[in-house]
């Protein structure tokens, strides 16, 4: 019976992932000009506190978000990019993407740190999200925009993959009629506060 019902679910995955685009890839939503990465924006960028890192790993984060942007500022013309940070830290993947999206294909491992910038300065993305709650090797994933606001999801221990993709399918199927931005920034914006309430997912800013 629980195996009928989690193959039910991988089939609403599988839906969910090919309305949002390719698994591996994130995009930002939204159509305004990108902004211009500066020294003084990348100087700017905050330590977020996150409950699950220890104060000298949420100083390293807060560092690796400073060297994305610079990254993408001085590499990538303030173009998307992508950093997968791995085994506890000490590695890590480097992606330059456009300024629409960024590829990092099939990730694997444990516990991975996902960060990248949205070059228009917006909140997750649909991609995103679908991106963080199916791929089990992604513990927390992070934006760091183009003007130095940071945003992180993270995953606590209550979290489970089928209850939380078979939220977001219907979520979708009852709210999205046109496609729009704006119906997938309302699902996406309650999704993420039911969850954060419930203490599933920590979304801190």
């Amino acid at each position: 019976m629980w195996q009928e019902k989690a193959e039910k679910t991988a089939e609403k995955l599988d839906e969910t992932v090919a309305k949002s685009g390719e698994s591996g890839i994130i995009r930002e939503q939204g159509k305004k000009p990108i902004t211009k990465i500066t020294d003084q924006t990348i100087n700017c960028v905050p330590k977020v506190s996150i409950p699950q890192y220890s104060e000298e790993e949420l100083l390293f984060i807060q560092e690796q978000h400073k060297e994305l942007l610079r990254v993408a500022k001085n590499e990538n013309n303030s173009n998307e990019v992508a950093f997968v940070l791995k085994n506890n830290f000490k590695s890590k993947d480097v992606i330059l993407g456009s300024e629409t999206g960024v590829e990092f294909g099939t990730l694997s491992g444990r516990d991975l740190f996902v960060m990248h910038n949205h070059p228009r300065n917006s909140s997750f993305s649909f991609d995103d999200l679908v991106e963080f709650i199916g791929n089990k090797s992604i513990k927390s994933l992070s934006i760091v925009k183009n003007n130095a606001g940071v945003e992180v999801l993270t995953k606590n221990k209550d979290y489970n993959i089928l209850n939380l993709l078979t939220e977001l399918s219907r979520l979708e199927k009852r709210n999205v009629k046109t496609g729009s931005n704006a119906e997938y920034r309302k699902i996406i914006d309650k999704f993420i506060k039911k969850y954060d309430e419930l203490e599933v997912i920590e979304w801190l800013k």
